[in-house]
């Protein structure tokens, strides 16, 4: 039972921190949850009109041009629209890629011999 009611307590206690404090404060607005995820940075967007397939952005306050295909969109999107681009580096993706092409690499070495 004292178990119970410390739970509780601790439960209680971290919703009143989260309301306190922000909830976005607390967890990190924006962040990556991938843990394999180092780094992340996040920059506004424009979604200034389509060209076909392709959606032409403008980043960030130096409005940089940016031309993506516009599958990578969310639903919904339009011309006009204001959205957050996010980019994260992926340090378990990057580290298995390498090892994989060392692998192949010391394939073909073999195989040329």
């Amino acid at each position: 039972m004292k178990l119970k009611a410390v739970i509780s307590s601790v439960l209680l206690l971290a919703a009143l921190l989260f309301w306190l404090l922000d909830y976005d404060s607390v967890i990190g607005r924006g962040q990556n949850p991938n843990p394999g995820a180092v780094g992340s940075k996040e920059t506004p967007a424009w979604l200034d009109r389509f060209e076909g397939d392709t959606a032409v952005l403008y980043l960030g306050d130096e409005q940089e041009k940016l031309d993506l295909p516009a599958a990578y969109l969310p639903e919904g999107a339009k011309a006009g629209a204001a959205l957050r681009i996010a980019i994260s580096l992926e340090t378990r993706e990057t580290e298995g890629l390498r090892s994989r092409v060392r692998e192949l690499q010391q394939r073909l070495k073999k195989w040329g011999r």
